[in-house]
């Protein structure tokens, strides 16, 4: 969810429908830090291998939105 308000607020930047230092009051509000790889899982190995597909997608998706937002 973090990833996706950062997102939209963008989005409402570039549709004119927010300006910039409204998005840094809200901005605060949202920590990309807190989310991300964390722990290895034990017993990871045995989830289906769509779901573990997911979660490395969503992880790069994670990275790619940091590398953004910076």
């Amino acid at each position: 969810m973090q990833l996706a308000s950062l997102l939209l607020l963008q989005r409402a930047v570039g549709a004119g429908e927010m300006k910039q230092d409204e998005v840094l009051k809200e901005r605060h509000r949202i920590s990309l830090a807190d989310i991300g790889r964390g722990n290895p899982l034990t017993g990871a190995e045995q989830l289906p291998a769509a779901l573990l597909d997911i979660v490395e997608r969503s992880l790069s998706l994670h990275q790619r939105i940091l590398k953004f937002d910076a």
